[in-house]
């Protein structure tokens, strides 16, 4: 009896995992990385970009990616994200976000219609391994 609560636990914890990552929206493709988003609003009331990355390449990969906040055609704010993709499926599903708060842009115009966000720039280097960093 008890490794079917068990059982069902795993089976629930699994589908609201894998529901919160269809959540996320594509954003770009470069070299077997994908760049996954989605908006929230956080505590404060401000919207926030959360930013994922899936690794499909079979090893490990540094990237680099910068993002750019278009607003009416004109870029109004650019962000900077490093990180290191390990290279495992769960990974994948378990992979840190990252979180953009617009320094510039107000919550009106983080909704509007008119906001478009974009890689503007993303490079990709298979390595080895990640390597653990002090900060």
């Amino acid at each position: 009896m008890n490794k079917s609560i068990l059982s069902f636990l795993i089976l629930i914890s699994l589908a609201l995992t894998a529901n919160a990552q269809l959540c996320y929206k594509a954003m770009s493709v470069k070299n077997d990385v994908t760049v996954k988003y989605k908006w929230k609003e956080n505590k404060e009331g401000k919207q926030e970009l959360r930013i994922k990355f899936k690794n499909q390449t079979g090893s490990a990969v540094n990237v680099d990616a910068e993002f750019g906040f278009y607003l009416n055609g004109v870029m109004e704010e650019e962000v900077m994200i490093n990180d290191c993709l390990k290279k495992s499926f769960f990974d994948n599903w378990f992979r840190p976000l990252h979180i953009i708060t617009s320094e510039t842009l107000t919550n009106e115009q983080l909704k509007s219609e008119d906001l478009d966000v974009q890689v503007t720039e993303m490079k990709t280097e298979q390595i080895e391994e990640c390597r653990e960093t002090d900060s």
